[in-house]
């Protein structure tokens, strides 16, 4: 007769034991890394907010000089009028800017005002040589989502890179298109002197200064999509490559909301 740790019964039991407790280690192990892969995802998510928030706050210097040295020019030359009205758009968008920055995102609504203000104040600065029209797709809602500060850059390139070496004059061009429930088109375009024309100005400059928007755009879009709440991809397109008369320069950003 067999000893009782020699039976069967026992052998089973045991091997069931073992079995029990393999994978409560298993399950132990696999929970701790899940929630250590959660906490650096948070801390990853946290500091791409805490970058993004620091993008956003960015103001291009250059655009602050010129308005304020545009505003002096109207007071100087006694346009009290012309420089009054310069001074509440300009005052108005500043106030955008700061409210903005601290949002992550901002409707449609709030955004076509924000680039509306700031053409405003470049026409004003240019004069009648800058134009500006902006469409909206009807099927998109005006309280659809876009994050903070993302177009405004960009815009701003195409007017001091793109209509500035134009001799000043130039229009540009924004449409909002519909693509399904969670994702929207942006095209900004100017018939400008291009993206390659305007690279070789910027090198044959005194100062050599580096695209300043450019580089935002990258930073921020990498971030957002780092961020995991959108999917944004763009792309730079000179229309003097594909058309010989033509000049200026269209980017295009697709936008889908993730969560």
């Amino acid at each position: 007769m067999p000893l009782w740790y020699q039976t069967i019964i026992f052998k089973a039991t045991l091997l069931l034991f073992f079995l029990i407790l393999l994978v409560l280690t298993y399950k132990l192990n696999k929970k701790r890394i899940e929630k250590n892969a959660n906490q650096k995802a948070n801390q990853l998510q946290k500091l791409a907010e805490n970058e993004l928030y620091a993008l956003r706050s960015q103001m291009n210097p250059h655009f602050v000089f010129n308005s304020l040295n545009s505003i002096q020019y109207y007071i100087a030359n006694n346009e009290i009028e012309v420089s009054e009205k310069y001074l509440v758009k300009f005052s108005q968008l500043i106030r955008m800017f700061l409210s903005f920055s601290s949002e992550k995102n901002i409707s449609l609504k709030e955004e076509i005002k924000l680039l509306s203000n700031y053409l405003e104040i470049e026409t004003m600065r240019f004069g009648k040589g800058l134009q500006s029209e902006i469409y909206l797709d009807e099927r998109l809602k005006l309280t659809t989502l876009i994050p903070s500060m993302l177009l405004q850059p960009i815009v701003e390139n195409a007017v001091n890179h793109g209509v500035f070496h134009n001799n000043k004059k130039g229009t540009i061009k924004l449409a909002f298109n519909y693509i399904d429930k969670k994702t929207f088109k942006v095209l900004i375009e100017d018939d400008g002197v291009g993206f390659k024309r305007s690279k070789e100005i910027k090198l044959q400059s005194i100062k050599k200064h580096s695209s300043r928007s450019t580089q935002i755009l990258t930073d921020r879009i990498e971030l957002l999509n780092a961020s995991k709440e959108w999917l944004i991809t763009h792309k730079i397109i000179d229309l003097s490559n594909s058309d010989a008369t033509k000049s200026g320069t269209k980017v295009i950003l697709t936008l889908k909301k993730r969560l």
